[in-house]
């Protein structure tokens, strides 16, 4: 989905995951596009409130890097979930971009939706 001036929600996505790909608490990245908006849901492992913050803080590259887009970030901290299920937290159809944590070729479309 295009929403703000051309930008797709694969390039968020994949902006993001660049951003946060040498972190190593995070475990998944999610992204779902809107009528106007782009939502990401970052999974880490347990961690404490200072590195939740500091992940949060991360959401500037995006806005300097697409200054026309209004992009929400949720921090998933594993250590908030006593019983953890993805499927109750990020919503339908909302897209893995987890492949691109661990990518570097800047060429695959390595996403897959979410429950569907």
């Amino acid at each position: 989905m295009t929403i703000a001036h051309g930008l797709t929600l694969f390039e968020v996505g994949r902006t993001f995951a660049q951003a946060v790909r040498d972190e190593p608490a995070v475990k998944s990245l999610w992204a779902s596009a809107h009528r106007d908006y782009f939502e990401l849901w970052l999974v880490t492992a347990p961690v404490d409130a200072d590195t939740e913050r500091r992940l949060y803080g991360l959401i500037e590259l995006l806005f300097e890097a697409f200054p026309d887009a209004r992009i929400r970030l949720h921090v998933i901290n594993r250590e908030a979930f006593e019983d953890f299920e993805l499927t109750s937290i990020v919503p339908r159809g909302a897209e893995n971009y987890s492949a691109a944590l661990v990518l570097d070729d800047g060429c695959a479309d390595e996403r897959s939706s979410a429950q569907g």
